[in-house]
């Protein structure tokens, strides 16, 4: 319902960084029964502030929260993975729900805590990721017999745009040398203090999208240790 992550999801395929695909801007009116079939895989970040410390955690209670929807959505589609992110507090309010309503559609579920620290950023972020895998219970003979997905499990990725001076991560604040480095090879930039950086599109619009942001390294490497697990679990019931 935000139209600044509308627009810039849009900006990105325009650009070529995304595939083409269309775009509902709400998702309570998403209808996921002509993607039935068609689906490896749903993954997002429902709203966090029914959860978040930050927020009032009215859990179910708070109407920003999407869950019912989300639910719905995966029923309709039924993809064989579910990948979601959501605040640590989530695991203190509603996750319990989030994991009964995985598992009796027939998902197996694993979740755990990953932050940006983990994969050499200089911030904590910490975030729960929770995955669900219907393959066994597919294989098994439940769900609606969709076809297996063709794709073999993801190698180990790293995401991440490297800074001028070919690190991953910019400096950390009190890493003079490099910023020095940065200084000098960036063209045009200027110190975001005092008010000298004037004139910056949308500001608040960016902050809130920052906020809601998840380091893609982080994403891959909760992905694959979930992933461990669950096919870990697999193996000990055999």
């Amino acid at each position: 319902r935000e139209a600044f992550p509308v627009a810039v999801t849009l900006a990105r395929i325009q650009e070529g960084y995304l595939d083409d695909a269309p775009i509902w801007s709400d998702a309570t009116t998403f209808d996921g029964k002509p993607w039935h079939g068609k689906v490896d895989c749903i993954t997002g970040g429902y709203p966090c502030q029914p959860f978040s410390n930050a927020g009032s955690r009215k859990g179910e209670d708070d109407p920003r929260h999407l869950w019912p929807d989300i639910r719905r959505i995966i029923g309709e589609v039924q993809p064989r993975f579910c990948f979601f992110e959501n605040v640590a507090n989530h695991l203190r309010i509603g996750f319990e729900s989030v994991w009964r309503d995985l598992c009796a559609m027939g998902y197996t579920v694993e979740a755990g805590l990953f932050t940006a620290s983990e994969v050499g950023a200089p911030h904590k972020r910490e975030r729960l990721f929770i995955l669900g895998d219907a393959t066994q219970h597919r294989l098994q003979g439940g769900g609606t017999g969709r076809r297996q997905s063709p794709y073999p499990s993801p190698a180990t990725p790293l995401f991440g745009r490297s800074g001028s001076d070919g690190a991953l991560w910019p400096p950390t604040r009190d890493d003079a040398d490099r910023w020095g480095k940065v200084r000098q090879s960036g063209e045009g930039l200027e110190p975001a203090i005092c008010r000298v950086a004037n004139g910056i599109p949308h500001r608040v619009d960016r902050i809130a999208a920052l906020g809601n942001a998840v380091v893609p390294a982080v994403a891959a490497k909760a992905w694959q240790e979930l992933r461990e697990r669950l096919n870990n679990a697999k193996t000990n019931q055999q």
